[in-house]
């Protein structure tokens, strides 16, 4: 399975994982449930890659705000060769 992003914290003395999977339906469909791992609903979210610059991401921010949209969390991290990648929920 070809997986975007994978992104990981510390939630309420366990842990959550969050995936984001190239084909969401086909991830579904696979029936990808670890046992001893509980599975939540899928969240809507943004992926963005692109080229690390300065202001990448407050530009794609002040995009989305003059839209309207509103976020609940956000990460943007460096790749390496030029690149970033952000996620928001």
């Amino acid at each position: 399975m070809n997986l975007l992003a994978v992104h990981a914290f510390p939630s309420a003395r366990r842990s959550q994982i969050d995936l984001v999977p190239s084909d969401a339906a086909a991830f579904l469909a696979a029936g990808h449930k670890p046992r001893n791992l509980k599975v939540s609903k899928p969240k809507t979210g943004v992926l963005d890659r692109g080229d690390d610059r300065v202001g990448a991401m407050a530009q794609l921010l002040a995009r989305l705000g003059a839209a309207r949209n509103q976020r609940d969390r956000d990460e943007c991290n460096p790749h390496g060769h030029g690149r970033y990648g952000a996620l928001l929920w």
